[in-house]
């Protein structure tokens, strides 16, 4: 099990059109700043569900998602880039994911390289947790 702590650079969530705000699908696209086991950068792009959805109130958000995850950067001393499948939900107990590398969409040192992982939080921080 390795852990690998995400810091959000920046999330664009514009709604689709012809979606009302409730029950809406959106897209995000996010880029994270990765440290700890994994150090680089995370790209993804969801699709997102929302079955409620409060920006004032984040806590009451109710959604599943789907998309993919780019990781740039080093694992254990390799370069190289892996892509994982991500699927999701957010309700009131949080939020469960998992994610599973994809066997043919890596670079460098990682080709080759398969495991999945989940996210958790710990003291306000997204961590990922992996094992590959």
């Amino acid at each position: 099990m390795n852990k690998t702590t995400l810091e959000v650079l920046s999330w664009g969530e514009p709604l689709i059109e012809d979606f009302s705000v409730e029950n809406s699908v959106n897209i995000a696209k996010v880029k994270y700043k990765s440290t700890g086991w994994m150090r680089g950068t995370f790209t993804s792009v969801y699709l997102i569900h929302y079955v409620i959805y409060n920006p004032q109130k984040l806590h009451e958000v109710r959604s599943t998602f789907t998309g993919y995850t780019i990781f740039s950067g080093i694992i254990n001393g390799k370069v190289g880039s892996i892509t994982f499948l991500e699927t999701g939900e957010h309700n009131k107990n949080g939020l469960t994911s998992t994610l599973s590398i994809k066997p043919d969409a890596a670079t460098n040192a990682f080709i080759g390289l398969e495991g999945n992982g989940k996210y958790t939080f710990e003291n306000g921080q997204i961590i990922l947790i992996t094992e590959f």
